[in-house]
């Protein structure tokens, strides 16, 4: 993206202003809604950041801004992301695991858990 000079926000801005209702499949939208609603605002972007490493080589092949604006309209699409259970399980569980070794990372370097009140 940056050696076709594509700022991430022009093509991805409207993922996050409509929540996603207008570009996936209503089952899928309303699984990322529950997790919205018990995780916060932080899985939005894990949803972004799902369907862009799961389409990461059709991306990279994009050869002009053209073809990389038609390649995040495509990736919202298809058999990944109509289903639902898939497509959180396999995206969001690795970004929980992400956050896991993250959270015990910081303790054994600190001493400290990373959200702690005091």
């Amino acid at each position: 993206m940056v050696q076709h000079n594509v700022m991430w926000t022009l093509v991805v801005s409207q993922w996050f202003i409509c929540l996603y209702i207008d570009v996936l499949p209503v089952e899928t939208v309303l699984r990322i809604w529950d997790c919205l609603f018990y995780e916060g605002s932080k899985i939005l972007f894990r949803v972004a950041l799902t369907l862009i490493r799961h389409h990461q080589a059709e991306i990279l092949q994009a050869r002009s801004m053209v073809e990389v604006c038609e390649c995040f309209k495509l990736i919202t699409q298809g058999v990944f992301t109509y289903d639902c259970h898939t497509f959180m399980q396999e995206g969001l569980f690795l970004f929980f695991l992400i956050d896991r070794k993250a959270s015990f990372l910081f303790l054994i370097l600190t001493g400290n858990p990373p959200f702690s009140s005091s």
